[in-house]
């Protein structure tokens, strides 16, 4: 008696259905990375103290631009601006990390960094706003803006200007 081979029936025999079904399953697998306009999706990793107002409307301006947030919160920040090689030159509140390893410190406008994770900077560590810059995402005051460099950060502990806050939309 010859026996039923049902994986072989279905994919070689019954063919088109199952294949098409299949290709469709895989399609969706692999598309999964872009958010519903089809941009790349973005997931940033935000260490924060617990209690800082300015670090939560940042978060809020990162949702709002549609970049996904994980908070994570801490008592003492240094540690993590020690394991991603921050220099003190280059602090502010809080540190996001991109699912590719990239840093954003401090109040990093949504739009700069899309634009950094579009097309990164080779020997690049990511971007930093350093200090707290009034009009800065989450540092907005009586609608003052003022204009403040986004720097891109080097492994070699340099940096140069990414671009001013007077160029975003």
């Amino acid at each position: 008696m010859k026996e039923f081979n049902f994986l072989g029936h279905f994919i070689f025999r019954s063919g088109t259905n199952f294949k098409l079904i299949l290709i469709f399953l895989l399609a969706f697998t692999f598309n999964n990375s872009l958010s519903a306009d089809g941009e790349p999706e973005i997931s940033l990793e935000v260490h924060k103290t617990a209690y800082c107002g300015c670090c939560k409307k940042w978060i809020s301006h990162a949702q709002e631009a549609n970049i996904n947030v994980i908070e994570t919160n801490h008592e003492n920040l240094d540690v993590i601006k020690d394991k991603f090689d921050i220099s003190s030159k280059h602090k502010s509140c809080h540190t996001s990390v991109s699912k590719d390893g990239f840093v954003f410190e401090g109040h990093v406008h949504a739009a700069a960094i899309k634009k950094f994770l579009a097309d990164p900077i080779p020997n690049s560590m990511g971007l930093t706003v350093p200090g707290m810059p009034v009009g800065s995402p989450g540092m907005e005051f009586d609608n003052r803006n003022d204009d403040y460099e986004i720097l891109v950060m080097f492994e070699n502990g340099k940096e140069e200007v990414y671009m001013h806050s007077t160029e975003l939309d």
